[in-house]
């Protein structure tokens, strides 16, 4: 019971920090790039080339996992600093 009230905090201060910030449904233009049409077509390009030669998507499954590592070591270091546990010996 006091694990689901302190989830229903944890909910509230989310959604209040959520209600500051501004609505992000569309990615900014940044000079003549529209970044949300940019991503778009990316995206759509990668799709129709996988369905062209399926192998390419474990190949774009295995990015995604080391890039999300990656993104996790750096946020992991940059609140952490020198104290980052790593598997290095």
């Amino acid at each position: 019971m006091i694990i689901y009230y302190l989830l229903q905090a944890l909910q509230a201060v989310i959604s209040g920090i959520g209600s500051v910030l501004p609505n992000a449904s569309k990615l900014p233009t940044v000079g003549p790039l529209n970044l949300d049409t940019f991503f778009a077509t990316g995206i759509g390009y990668v799709k129709f080339l996988a369905g062209i030669f399926p192998p390419l998507t474990t190949v774009i499954q295995c990015a995604s996992i080391y890039l999300g590592y990656k993104l996790v070591m750096i946020l992991i270091r940059l609140i952490f600093g020198n104290r980052t546990p790593t598997a290095e010996k």
